[in-house]
């Protein structure tokens, strides 16, 4: 079981079952901590905004209060929670007014606040606000034992009260609102910080004159007087019980009895001047009592002066009225409307679901039949490509292969096919003209080759593995080597586990220089490829894949060793009428020696731009600025400038790249934002990404 948790929590439902309670702070050295989530809340242990408590806990829904619950895992190996109220904690509500002074907000209060309608049970302190100066504002604080609610759900002082607690505010730390995803449009505010509530005294609620008033009222009701005696104020001023009352006086305020009488008898002496005052208004009133003809005349006399004063008044009164008629009728039939709309929309979105619900297990049949062929394909599939790559190697036409010849070995399992052709040495600048004309032998315009020939130079020069996926993925392997070594790519399909890879090795080391490429690599194992790998470490690898749909059962760290190209995004199916055998590695390598520091961290500041969505390994951020940096030196001799390196590195490292680690969304925000694409290939990306693998 977690460690227990003191919240701040809303009551958002109690059934017969259970009480929901939605998280809104977490309670630490007295000060109340807003709980943050995120969309991946996965409700695990204590990473959780809703809880749930007994049935019986007496919280009402609406109601915010203090909590203490944890965590645990029940007997079916599942995450609950068990709740109790905090009952040694409270929390302090924060109301905003519109008075402007503490003296305003005092009479309010004593003549009855009204509270919003979402509390009526007031088991917490409130701070009443002033209107707000800046950050700082003034307040009166009203504790559970100052005030109750009346009958009509105000909140009314008790007659104890005397005096409340004046405090200031810092608003900028203070303030908490009670907000969760559950509730989002929850106004109500919380104190968050004690310390930032500061008491600067206290202000009076009730003079003198007034609490000696109640203390004489309660003395007069509790004498046993006649009704007679209580309506005639007089007699029970003069049956009053002196001593008592002064004993009160002197006990509420703390003062000698000589100070209470003096002050009892100054309370006396005013009330009965009041009395005196007030005579022949009573008198009046007991006629009208006792004479029903009087009454009637009294009202039609003043029924008459009334309409004749006030006729403009009632005019516009009535006016209103019908206006207000006439817009009440207008809203009861945009009602009507609205909700035969709504019964409409509701039959519609019925159908609509009965429909998904169908369509969904359509696909879940074709999805289940799909991953059953595809199995099947894989058991089948490597021993035919064996097949293939060797009949294929074998009866190329001399015109399209360009005079190269192969050898095929077998050993325990792994079928290795090398090239057996001459090789010359040859120039950076020419091989890469070489490589961009064979190229656009298979891409679908300049600029493609353009981007794959400087990827691929950058690549081979830093030695990054290659995952070429797609129908083409052998022609290209062989072009990557050929342009660069002088060969194409070495061969390498496993049909099974290898108990000797040293003698791999010592056929891959008869061509020291050119690619390594492992057909359907994938479907051999990674522990296999990484072995192979470890122990040729100056050597550089691809692996193929014939199809994208693969990529997807594979797990996104692969992307920590391999980049992706797609084949389907730039190949048209064209031969290369005779593959390069110039060897121009030695110098390649030199020059990607002379990479600056200065340009690295450009190239890193670039891609921290394209890689800023979420997590991303730190060894594909620095794989990433080596090759963007790689590829900046190696388009000097193309004559490239630095907007066309940039739109090609989007176009064959960030796309592929973010495509394969799932970065869909990300990715076209990026592209929709840049400035360096034109909007036809812009537009081909987001086509390209949208596409399903």
């Amino acid at each position: 079981m977690s460690n227990k948790i003191i919240s701040l929590c809303f009551v958002s439902e109690r059934t017969d079952k259970y009480t929901k309670f939605c998280r809104i702070a977490d309670l630490d050295d007295g000060n109340f901590t807003p709980y943050t989530y995120s969309v991946d809340t996965d409700f695990y242990d204590t990473d959780r905004d809703l809880l749930y408590g007994p049935p019986t806990m007496l919280s009402e829904p609406g109601s915010i209060g203090v909590y203490e619950w944890s965590a645990y895992l029940n007997a079916d190996n599942k995450w609950r929670t068990n709740v109790n109220k905090a009952e040694e904690y409270s929390w302090c509500e924060i109301l905003h007014t519109n008075h402007g002074s503490i003296e305003e907000l005092v009479q309010a209060l004593k003549s009855g606040f009204s509270m919003p309608k979402y509390d009526r049970l007031h088991d917490h302190d409130l701070i009443l606000c002033c209107r707000f100066v800046g950050n700082k504002c003034e307040a009166i604080y009203v504790s559970t034992t100052d005030a109750e609610y009346n009958s009509v759900g105000k909140l009314c002082l008790l007659d104890s009260v005397v005096a409340l607690t004046r405090v200031t505010l810092d608003t900028r730390y203070a303030i908490g609102e009670c907000k969760h995803r559950y509730l989002s449009n929850c106004r109500r505010k919380y104190l968050a910080r004690k310390d930032a509530c500061h008491v600067v005294g206290t202000v009076e609620v009730k003079t003198k004159d007034e609490v000696i008033g109640d203390i004489i009222k309660q003395s007069i009701s509790k004498d046993a007087l006649s009704r007679r005696d209580r309506q005639a104020a007089r007699l029970a001023l003069d049956k009053l019980s002196m001593p008592s009352i002064v004993e009160m006086i002197a006990a509420r305020f703390q003062c000698s009895s000589n100070q209470a009488q003096k002050c009892a008898e100054e309370h006396i002496t005013r009330t009965r001047e009041r009395l005196d005052s007030t005579i022949a208004q009573r008198l009046i009133e007991m006629l009208i009592e006792n004479d029903s003809e009087s009454v009637q005349r009294m009202r039609t006399a003043v029924q008459k002066q009334w309409d004749e004063t006030q006729q403009e008044q009632i005019e516009a009164a009535q006016k209103r009225q019908a206006a207000a008629a006439a817009a009440f009728e207008a809203i009861r039939k945009q009602i009507a409307d609205a909700e035969v709309a709504l019964q409409k929309a509701q039959e519609r979105q019925a159908e609509a679901e009965s429909k998904v619900e169908e369509t969904l297990v359509l696909q879940e049949q074709i999805e289940t039949e799909i991953q059953k062929r595809l199995e099947g394909f894989k058991a089948d599939y490597a021993s035919v490509l064996v097949e293939n790559a060797i009949i294929a190697s074998t009866t190329i036409p001399l015109q399209q292969s360009g005079a190269v010849n192969v050898a095929s070995t077998r050993h325990e399992g792994w079928t290795v096919i090398l090239p057996e052709n001459s090789i010359h040495s040859g120039a950076l600048e020419e091989n890469i003209d070489v490589a961009v004309e064979n190229w656009e032998e298979i891409c679908a315009n300049q600029d493609m080759a353009r981007g794959l020939t400087l990827l691929s130079f950058a690549a081979y020069a830093r030695k990054q593995p290659l995952l070429v996926v797609g129908e083409g993925a052998i022609p290209v392997s062989d072009i990557i080597s050929s342009s660069i070594c002088g060969q194409p790519a070495i061969k390498i399909h496993a049909t099974g586990e290898s108990q000797d890879y040293q003698i791999i090795i010592e056929e891959i080391e008869k061509k020291p220089k050119a690619v390594v490429c492992l057909t359907n690599g994938l479907k051999t194992g990674y522990e296999h490829l990484r072995t192979l790998m470890q122990m040729c470490p100056h050597r550089m690898f691809v692996v193929t894949e014939m199809h994208a749909e693969s990529l997807a059962i594979e797990p996104t760290s692969l992307l920590t060793v391999f980049l992706p190209i797609f084949c389907d995004y730039f190949y048209t199916g064209g031969m290369i009428e005779e593959l390069p055998t110039y060897d121009c590695s030695n110098e390649l390598h030199t020059k990607a020696s002379q990479i600056e520091t200065r340009s690295i961290k450009q190239a890193r500041a670039i891609v921290s731009q394209w890689l800023s969505d979420g997590f991303y390994p730190p060894v594909v951020r620095e794989r990433c600025a080596n090759l963007f940096a790689a590829m900046s030196l190696l388009a000097q001799p193309l004559g490239v400038n630095t907007n066309t390196v940039m739109a090609l590195a989007i176009e064959f490292l960030f796309v592929p790249l973010l495509k394969c680690m799932r970065k869909e969304d990300a990715l076209k925000t990026h592209l929709e934002e840049n400035t360096v694409l034109d909007p036809d290939r812009k537009a081909t990306l987001i086509s390209f990404i949208n596409s399903e693998d």
